[in-house]
């Protein structure tokens, strides 16, 4: 190729403006001689920008020149290759980053002619590795709105040759991503097929969630598919979602209900949930199967027994007598059938200790002293302590491997109980949405008069009352004698502390005539009856209950913080469940209409640790409508986005996590009350995270920082609240580190794209902009703020969020917490400083500032420890 034509191509893809700026060799220059090795480039986005940019020019100059496909190939997948590196480190939106996208575009193209290239060459390999690369770029989250530029038939025939490729790799989490792709084709030649191994892949990668969706989805169209619901039982065991595993169970057994496996699997799921009849139902069936099954019969015999001690403990909950003796004969009539399977288990297995223990607790509930001394002989002579003849008989367990066992260990009964908030969440969501979604032939006038702000306030109210009393009967009912457990006497106060998963119980015994010591000596032949329970600590709690001793005294504790309970809230995110069923482009406002706020890509995918830290408070306050001045746009979403991940990825406990929504000025400081107290509770270990999304404002005359709470007074100062005296009031906690983010400016201006908009605009009052005094932050405190002098806190409306919010969480999202405070700021200045000139075409700088031992210490702590 001569010069000019060189020349020719660099101007015609120049203009294109995807090409970097080339140099050509000078006239007479020699190509071949040899040059200097040239020190090693920096990889930054600049230079992997110019690399990809380099690598497309090469593509093109061999398509030019019209090379062979097996020459223009490994080029177009050297420029993939290139190109997603580059894309990756570019601003999202910026002119480098769609110049990137441009040549990936264009590259897939030349990927897929690849494809069917190295297919009609037989070359599987390679046939693969670019129908997966072609597939890549439609992957990447540049990409992500964009439909596959392909018909469906070949696209279905791509995806299916990807994901194989990926799947016989043990590439598990590509193979769904290609899986998926597949799914969306509308295909059906290898449909079946695809579903098996999407979700077989799921169980590999253990993606538990979405494996069960694809068996759910996939048994829908083949409700025989017995490799589907054996995958789909094999997920809810693997991934703990039993929750899920009865209703793959039940068509399984709807296929082959003489399965013994599969009746296993119920009979146990049964007897776990503590549905013993069931259960018996089940392990009667498995009898009739295998007569002589030593397993069976210990689970018949276990079921029996456990039926027996709940009707048992039943009674003592009761408080009419009637209802209470007949649930003592049931009892008895189980404890019977209990006795009498053991006595079939212990003639296979005459020293099992538990097999012994159970019927000594039949028989002394049974009133059968003769069979109780004897079994109590022979626990005496297999060197084990006799059963006490007065005291409350304890569930057991069967794990099939030799380990039966008294359910004896403290705090069991709640261990798989979600906390309150969480059920109630649960609860009153998908129950709100229900309510709140416009019926067909209801007319827009009846649904806004029956959808709004009050109605929705009242309909909360009412869901979170009938939440919290089904949390209660579902899981206050499990409390046993085997869940309480004695703590050492305090001689001081004559109190026995009771410790159990339903918070403790402070019993005051007198010491006088020993009365303390025979409680403690008897402690095994104590009973407990009448309890009561409410709601504390986002869990169930005693509020009453009465002990009875052996020699007949009685012994009341009543819990102080039940006297004046009321059902605690819980924070819901109403703009995600409540929707205009209009055309769905109005936002909440003085209209009183409801706006349902699309996601973006930070409320999902939410990353969670199991570990809790129990040493970090959080208080969140997310002032999004106001009464006196404009409102904060996405302040709520802000506010609620921040909780989840304090909850979910540094694992902060729902009881050290406060959320407060549109609070006026005296919830601030009962808020800010209930964090000093929590701290002080924790000690000088706590480390506190306070965010703040609202408006901020300055004082026209001391050019004061002040946070405004949703019920102040624009022109009166005193309904405002201090910025100095809320680090005042934080540094007082005296925490080992305060980190506060405030996503509001104090320069009186608005959450607006509106330019010169001030919050004063809906009173009339002053609308100046103002640059406030900067408030310095006291103690071991570290500060982000989203803007700087006299800038504005601006929005990202297309994401639902404040524009400091969403790169905030972005940060967070993509480390999952494992950040230092450093780079946090770091990454959150630089982003929003550019977004902010792109999205809303005004400045916007975030601010870091540190006092005390943040000084040094925020370069090195990390949001998770």
């Amino acid at each position: 190729m001569t010069k000019k034509l060189l020349t020719l191509l660099l101007l015609l893809l120049s203009a294109a403006g995807i090409v970097a700026t080339a140099t050509l060799p000078a006239d007479g220059a020699d190509a071949g001689e040899p040059v200097e090795a040239a020190e090693p480039e920096e990889i930054t986005p600049d230079s992997l920008l110019n690399k990809a940019l380099e690598t497309f020019k090469e593509l093109k100059f061999l398509k030019f020149e019209g090379e062979p496909l097996d020459v223009v190939s490994p080029k177009a997948y050297q420029t993939f290759t290139d190109g997603c590196e580059a894309i990756a480190v570019q601003i999202p939106d910026s002119r480098e980053w769609h110049q990137v996208k441009e040549v990936l575009r264009d590259t897939q193209r030349d990927l897929l002619s690849a494809a069917f290239f190295y297919s009609k060459a037989g070359n599987q390999a390679e046939m693969t590795r670019y129908a997966q690369a072609f597939l890549d770029v439609s992957l990447l989250d540049a990409f992500k709105d964009e439909a596959v530029d392909l018909d469906s038939e070949t696209l279905a025939m791509i995806a299916y040759i990807s994901a194989s490729g990926a799947y016989n790799e043990k590439n598990y989490e590509r193979a769904i991503d290609y899986f998926k792709i597949y799914l969306t084709t509308g295909d059906d030649k290898q449909r079946e097929q695809v579903y098996i191994f999407m979700a077989q892949s799921c169980l590999q990668a253990g993606q538990w969630d979405l494996g069960i969706a694809t068996a759910e989805e996939a048994l829908k169209i083949y409700p025989s598919q017995k490799h589907i619901l054996l995958i789909g039982m094999q997920m809810c065991i693997d991934g703990g979602r039993g929750e899920h595993l009865q209703k793959f169970l039940s068509r399984a057994l709807e296929l082959n209900p003489a399965d013994e496996r599969l009746l296993d699997i119920q009979g146990k799921l049964f007897e776990d949930a503590g549905e013993y009849e069931q259960a018996l139902g089940v392990y009667n069936t498995l009898d009739q199967l295998r007569p002589n099954s030593l397993s069976t019969a210990k689970h018949i015999g276990l079921c029996y027994y456990n039926q027996a001690v709940d009707f048992f403990n039943q009674a003592i909950n009761q408080s009419d007598e009637k209802t209470a003796a007949r649930m003592r004969r049931r009892a008895k009539n189980y404890f019977a059938s209990a006795a009498d399977k053991f006595r079939e288990v212990l003639e296979s297995a005459p020293t099992a200790v538990p097999y012994l223990r159970s019927p000594g607790v039949c028989y002394l509930c049974l009133e059968d002293k003769y069979n109780f001394e004897k079994i109590n002989e022979r626990l005496r002579l297999l060197r084990e302590d006799p059963l006490a003849e007065v005291f409350m008989p304890p569930s057991m367990t069967y794990n099939g491997d030799g380990k039966e066992n008294f359910a004896t260990s403290q705090g069991s009964a709640l261990k798989d109980a979600p906390s309150y908030s969480t059920f109630g969440r649960d609860y009153i969501t998908s129950r709100l949405g229900t309510w709140a979604k416009k019926g067909e032939f209801e007319k827009m006038e009846d649904y806004n008069e029956r959808v709004n702000q009050t109605t929705i306030r009242a309909e909360y109210d009412k869901l979170k009352k009938e939440a919290a009393q089904k949390y209660m009967d579902e899981y206050s009912t499990r409390l046993r004698i085997n869940d309480l457990t004695l703590q050492p006497y305090d001689a001081t106060n004559e109190v026995f502390k009771i410790v159990s998963s339903y918070g403790p119980v402070y019993l005051r015994v007198p010491l006088k005539n020993g009365e303390a010591e025979q409680f403690k000596d008897n402690w095994k032949t104590v009973r407990f009856q009448n309890p009561k329970f409410f709601i504390d600590d986002d869990s169930v709690r005693i509020a009453e209950i009465t002990f009875l001793a052996a020699n007949g005294k009685r012994y009341d504790f009543n819990n102080a913080k039940a006297i004046n309970y009321s059902v605690p809230d819980i924070a819901i995110d109403f703009s995600s469940i409540i929707a205009t069923p209009a055309s769905g482009s109005e936002r909440r406002g003085d209209s009183g209409k409801v706006y349902i706020a699309a996601k973006s890509d930070v409320d999902e995918n939410i990353p969670e640790t199991k570990k809790k830290a129990g040493n970090k408070l959080a208080l969140v306050i997310a002032n999004e409508n106001y009464k006196n001045v404009s409102k904060v746009p996405s302040a709520f979403a802000d506010g609620f986005a921040f909780s989840e991940y304090c909850r979910k990825t540094l694992g902060i406990p729902e009881g050290n996590l406060s959320f407060c929504s549109d609070a006026s000025l005296a919830e601030i400081y009962d808020a800010m009350s209930d964090l000093q107290r929590k701290a002080g509770v924790i000690g000088p270990e706590a480390e506190v995270i306070v965010y703040y999304a609202g408006h901020g404002l300055p004082d026209e005359n001391s050019k004061e920082a002040y946070l405004l709470a949703s019920d102040a007074n624009p022109t009166n100062s005193r309904t405002w609240f201090k910025l100095s005296d809320f680090y005042q009031t934080l540094s007082d906690l005296n925490a080992r580190s305060v980190m506060v983010f405030l996503d509001a400016c104090f320069s009186g201006a608005e959450r607006s794209d509106r330019e010169g908009a001030t919050i004063m605009g809906k009173t009339g009052a002053r609308g100046a902009v103002i640059k406030a005094k900067e408030a310095a932050p006291k103690g071991n405190m570290f500060v982000l703020t989203a803007a700087s002098g006299n800038e504005t806190a601006l929005p990202y409306a297309e994401k639902n969020h404040g524009l400091f919010t969403y790169f905030l969480l972005k940060k967070i999202q993509d480390t999952k917490g494992n950040v230092t405070l450093k780079e946090l700021s770091d990454y959150v200045i630089k982003q929003v400083s550019h977004q902010s000139n792109f999205v809303n075409k005004k400045p916007q700088t975030p601010t870091a500032v540190t006092s005390g031992r943040m000084t040094e210490m925020w370069k090195s702590k990390k949001l998770v420890q």
